[in-house]
């Protein structure tokens, strides 16, 4: 029986194991994920955090699905590293897992992209339920919000805050918004929208650190030592591929058209294979590539897959 393990439970890990099943009916087949929930709709965390759509919307599958599919989905585990020789998985807990095959799906992580202070507790990064959580736990009615940093993370995390009524101002260290992306007329609808939210946005501001008290983030210091205090302070400073258990630190591997890295048996898709903001993957894109990655797991025929990879950031070209 061939073993099949997935790292990452998002819409690429869990359409790849979808579709890996339709094909090899007596795989085993075994998703692991750090979060302590099974697959839910990230984009919907912004409305969720507002409190325009109650939890049970955010959950992608049935509870029964991951029965019928056998499917074995571990929660709060963090792989911690790959013997890739031995085709070996090892998890924060000492505990190891043998594989034939594996798909890396992890996406990419947030972070304070380096900034003093960006270690703090309290740092929101809108990227799990547990932080949207953080915030519809909240009254905003009268609390503040601040978020720094571009990309769409940022800009769903300004609409969670605004709508669940915190004065919230937008930190932006471009000139206009999310320039790999957006062109002037784009940035320039997006900030009339964000401004018509009720936020403050702020062009071209340079932020040098976060504030703490106590151990806990507060808020951000300017450039010139001005500070900007708030209730829930929320940095999406800086975008990263989430491979530090392979044997490379950082994204330095290739993925061919069939999703596969130069390590035996070992496959990578979705947002983890994007190393700039400018390639940004959406939820459709991810969900086609789960699906493709899926047949590529299974041996069969890729439908649709990417043609090649950039130099640079080695994205799909």
């Amino acid at each position: 029986m061939a073993r099949y393990l997935i790292v990452g439970n998002g819409v690429t890990g869990m359409r790849a194991a979808e579709m890996l099943r339709r094909r090899r009916d007596d795989a085993e087949i075994t998703v692991v994920t750090e979060e302590a929930y099974p697959f839910y709709r990230r984009p919907q965390l912004a409305d969720f955090a507002s409190g325009s759509v109650g939890e049970a919307r955010l959950w992608g599958k049935r509870k029964e699905f991951y029965q019928e599919q056998r499917l074995d989905v571990r929660l709060s585990s963090r792989v911690a590293g790959v013997d890739v020789a031995a085709q070996k998985v090892t998890f924060g807990d000492g505990t190891t897992l043998s594989y034939d095959a594996m798909l890396v799906a992890t996406g990419r992580r947030l972070s304070a992209g380096g900034l003093q202070g960006g270690d703090l507790a309290g740092i929101n990064c809108f990227k799990t339920l547990d932080e949207a959580r953080a915030i519809r736990g909240l009254d905003g009615a009268g609390q503040t919000g601040l978020v720094y940093g571009n990309g769409l993370v940022a800009l769903e995390m300004v609409r969670a805050l605004t709508g669940a009524g915190f004065k919230t101002t937008y930190l932006v260290p471009t000139e206009r918004l999310w320039p790999e992306v957006l062109d002037q007329d784009a940035a320039e609808i997006a900030a009339a929208r964000v401004r018509a939210s009720g936020a403050e946005l702020v062009l071209g501001a340079a932020v040098e650190a976060v504030e703490g008290r106590d151990g806990r983030a507060v808020g951000l210091v300017l450039a010139g030592g001005d500070k900007v205090l708030a209730d829930v302070v929320g940095v999406c400073a800086e975008y990263t591929p989430a491979v530090d258990f392979l044997p490379e630190e950082g994204f330095g591997f290739k993925v061919d058209a069939r999703f596969a890295t130069p390590w035996q048996g070992i496959y990578a898709a979705g947002d983890v294979t994007v190393g700039s903001a400018k390639n940004y993957f959406n939820w459709l894109r991810s969900w086609r590539q789960g699906a493709a990655a899926g047949a590529a797991l299974a041996g069969d025929a890729v439908e649709g897959a990417p043609r090649s990879t950039c130099s640079t950031c080695r994205c799909w070209a």
